[in-house]
């Protein structure tokens, strides 16, 4: 159907006035007959939809089926949490969160079909909201990664805290958050990944980045966050230099 906009309305009243178990007779078989993308490719547009956004909440119930680390590394679990992080990003965070948040290096590195599932951290990550949880988890594939291209976890993760092209709305006080939380952790990969991030805080040269996790559903296409004047970015880089110069006064592996 065209216009876009016209499919849209027309595909939102089908979903405003169809039950909730008909949607989801619907979906299943799509699933089965792999029909899945073009559907989820589809929903991804009505993301202004209460109706859509509730269906994917309660595809993702935290106590549901959908919600397991089985589910999300299948090729077609990863794949429709790619499209489905347009739609509803707080839900599809935290049905993440709760199963790779603290799922151990081990098995971070036995996760199959993650790049879907580095994608769909990308697009959440821009995202002011759901920042934080998503910045975290995508230093949890990290510092497991298996991948050697240049858009993978920790390139996409280290982008984040560039001044400029970071790829997200966040503003620094949020990326300097994750820094402290990562280095307090606990955890020993963590806390080196977050001094490596740190230096790219002050990162000035060569900085670009592939477009694509600004561009979500039909929304209008997304700013990310940039200096308003000079002293912000001064700002940014004295706090990044703070939080190394606190770790270069240690005694330690992190201090040399």
């Amino acid at each position: 159907v065209v216009p876009k906009p016209l499919a849209i309305r027309l595909a939102t009243d089908w979903w405003d006035n169809t039950s909730p178990d008909t949607r989801k007779k619907i979906f299943q078989e799509c699933l089965q007959n792999d029909l899945y993308i073009p559907l989820c490719d589809q929903m991804k547009n009505l993301h202004s939809s209460d109706s859509v956004r509730n269906f994917v909440s309660d595809y993702y119930k935290l106590n549901g089926p959908n919600c397991t680390l089985e589910n999300f590394t299948t090729l077609s679990g990863s794949k429709i949490l790619y499209y489905f992080v347009e739609i509803n990003p707080v839900a599809c965070t935290d049905a993440l969160t709760k199963v790779f948040g603290k799922l151990p290096k081990d098995e971070m590195l036995k996760v199959p079909n993650r790049r879907d599932i580095i994608w769909a951290l990308e697009k959440l990550c821009f995202w002011e909201e759901t920042f934080v949880k998503s910045a975290k988890l995508l230093a949890n594939f990290a510092i497991a990664e298996t991948e050697s291209f240049g858009n993978n976890s920790t390139n996409l993760f280290f982008q984040l805290f560039w001044w400029q092209l970071s790829g997200t709305q966040a503003p620094p006080e949020l990326r300097l958050l994750v820094l402290a939380d990562l280095s307090d952790s606990g955890n020993q990969d963590l806390k080196k990944l977050a001094i490596s991030a740190a230096g790219h805080v002050l990162k000035t040269n060569g900085l670009s980045r592939v477009s694509g996790a600004e561009s979500q559903g039909s929304r209008p296409v997304g700013k990310e966050w940039r200096p308003k004047f000079w002293k912000d970015i001064f700002d940014y880089w004295r706090a990044g230099l703070k939080f190394l110069q606190g770790f270069a006064m240690l005694d330690d592996e992190f201090g040399e």
